[in-house]
């Protein structure tokens, strides 16, 4: 089994140590992201590893399960940054506007085209 793990490290001597231990056990792919092979133990056991170098209130490390989407599944330790501010995705000539912020609510995406 595939794993893509990430992470997001604020510290650059943590990020260090949280590299090394990453490069021993995946392959990398990006500077913050890699592929894992092993099974689902396995990879339990790189988040573990990886745990004590973290500070969880600044740090996360995310794994996903690499596959055709059915039984995907996100692992995480640390905490993720905030994923429901209002924000402005920029594409190619659009604008798409995010208008909520809270989970719960339906969020409402709009284009809007950019003016040449």
């Amino acid at each position: 089994m595939k794993y893509v793990v990430a992470y997001d490290i604020a510290n650059p001597k943590r990020l260090r140590r949280v590299a090394r231990v990453m490069e021993r056990r995946a392959t990398r792919c990006q500077k913050s992201v890699f592929i894992f092979r092993g099974d689902q133990a396995g990879l339990q056991e790189l988040l573990d590893e990886i745990a004590p170098l973290l500070k969880p209130e600044e740090d996360i490390v995310q794994a996903w399960k690499a596959g055709n989407g059915k039984d995907a599944a996100e692992l995480s330790r640390g905490t993720p940054n905030n994923i429901y501010p209002a924000s402005i995705v920029i594409e190619s000539r659009k604008h798409w506007s995010i208008k909520s912020r809270k989970p719960q609510d339906q969020t409402e995406v709009s284009p809007e085209e950019e003016e040449p």
